[in-house]
């Protein structure tokens, strides 16, 4: 068979099955075009978050150093930070808070609830509904997954921290976004009040060391300088050389002067908590949308339907003319 003869059958074959080929092409652009006639306008609400450092937390032992802020990133989400915050801001823990609380907006109900009803509002009436758990460590859980199925934190160029959230209710957008980034500035404010703390209470039992070093070296020069030692010839007296307890307790006094100086930063610092997360951009309208497009689903399945109604039409006509090339080179052989 020649390749002109071939692509006569096969144009022969393809005009005896056109009709079926049209009907196969029309059920698969059905079938590509149903689930985007079911889904929903989804809309992502997007913010960006910006540290605030403060200048004088820049000793190793400050808050800044120990979220990866000092240096270079203290004005930015960068390097060490980067890992820190988007660990956080994707981590499940956060996820299952931000599920559990309850949003006045919106009768009230947990972020957890209003998912799962959008959720089962878009499920097709074919498909099983999300059945809401009785207990409020499922809720959570379920929540978390919902949300985090929707939610995307990434760091920009800038080094600026960037959340975007998507649901088909528009009305959700901002409340969930906005607690969020609630939770993300109580979780640093109160690392930093935890911080602050715990550098005020170390500070504190050092200085009670000190004071207790100063008190025995007080007492130890006290009870040297009523000491007396009698030559056994003369009635002469000598005093116990104390220049080494005095140096002692001059190192001891200086400690302590950097103790209280430490305790006075520590306790400005304690007192002095403010949350070191800004919002630069705001979670509100207009929303960036993703349509559904079932005429473009529709054509690809109309194509794809042709394509494959034809490639089955014609397989016989192929597979014979394969087989006949192949026995023809063997021959030759």
């Amino acid at each position: 068979m020649t390749t002109i003869e071939l692509l006569k059958n096969i144009t022969a074959k393809i005009k005896r099955y056109k009709l079926l080929i049209l009907i196969t092409a029309i059920i698969c652009a059905i079938i590509f075009c149903l689930p985007e006639l079911n889904k929903k306008t989804v809309y992502t609400a997007k913010a960006t978050l910006f540290p605030l450092n403060s200048d004088n937390e820049s000793s190793p032992s400050s808050l800044s150093g120990l979220l990866g802020l000092s240096g270079d990133a203290s004005s930015s989400f960068g390097n060490n930070n980067a890992v820190n915050i988007l660990e956080l801001t994707v981590s499940r823990t956060l996820m299952q808070t931000v599920a559990s609380k309850r949003l006045t907006g919106l009768e009230n109900k947990t972020i957890s609830e209003l998912l799962v009803d959008e959720q089962n509002n878009n499920t097709p009436f074919f498909s099983k509904k999300i059945k809401f758990p009785s207990d409020s460590v499922s809720q959570a859980i379920l929540g978390g997954s919902l949300l985090s199925g929707n939610f995307i934190a990434k760091i920009n160029k800038n080094n600026v921290l960037e959340l975007y959230y998507s649901n088909t209710n528009t009305a959700l957008l901002e409340p969930i976004t906005d607690t969020i980034i609630l939770e993300i500035t109580k979780f640093y404010t109160t690392l930093k009040i935890e911080k602050a703390l715990a550098d005020y209470n170390f500070t504190v039992a050092k200085l009670d060391s000190i004071q207790k070093t100063l008190d025995k070296l007080d007492s130890k020069a006290i009870g040297m300088q009523s000491t007396t030692l009698f030559t056994s010839d003369k009635l002469l007296t000598y005093q116990i050389p104390k220049n080494y307890v005095a140096d002692a307790k001059d190192i001891a006094i200086r400690q302590k002067d950097i103790l209280i100086n430490n305790k006075e930063e520590a306790m400005w610092r304690l007192q002095k908590i403010t949350p070191i997360v800004e919002v630069l951009d705001k979670p509100v309208a207009p929303f960036d949308s993703k349509k559904p497009t079932p005429l473009l689903m529709g054509f690809v399945g109309f194509l794809l339907g042709v394509f494959l109604a034809m490639l089955v039409a014609i397989s016989g006509i192929l597979y014979t003319y394969i087989k006949a090339e192949i026995l023809k080179v063997l021959s030759e052989e």
